[in-house]
């Protein structure tokens, strides 16, 4: 995970899962990026709010672009890979910890509308391909 952390800490998301039942989740977010965590109250708006952060940060950039009827916002940030700013450093997000369980996820690539990269939890890694990947292994993590 060092690897990771050293050559781009902005596709990265420390994920503190605070609460698990019956196939819900709810926590907190935290990348070098950002000053305030992401809240939030299930897994897709986790992924929601990941997404809207990349598309931000402009890393990983989407493998497609989001098309409109309405005209183009030029407020909102033009697609292209950039190194965002850092706030913080990574490893002090690291003292962040969930009340369920504690994620660090790597997003390297975001190819057909969907994420690819890697999810470390203790000292295991999990490679996935697709968002779904990731739900099925955080489920199998928390048993449920």
């Amino acid at each position: 995970m060092d690897r990771y952390m050293r050559s781009a800490p902005y596709n990265m998301l420390h994920i503190c899962v605070d609460v698990a039942s019956e196939g819900h989740i709810a926590g907190r977010v935290y990348n070098p990026t950002i000053k305030e965590n992401i809240v939030f109250r299930d897994v897709n708006e986790l992924f929601l709010k990941a997404d809207q952060l990349f598309d931000r940060n402009g890393n990983p950039m989407p493998s497609s672009l989001k098309r409109s009827f309405t005209p183009r916002d030029e407020t909102r940030p033009h697609y292209y890979q950039r190194h965002p700013a850092q706030v913080c450093e990574y490893r002090d997000l690291l003292v962040q910890q969930g009340k369920v369980i504690t994620l660090d996820l790597v997003v390297l690539t975001r190819h057909l509308s969907s994420w690819q990269g890697y999810l470390f939890y203790e000292d295991q890694t999990y490679e996935f391909k697709e968002v779904l990947e990731i739900v099925k292994t955080i489920n199998k993590l928390l048993n449920l």
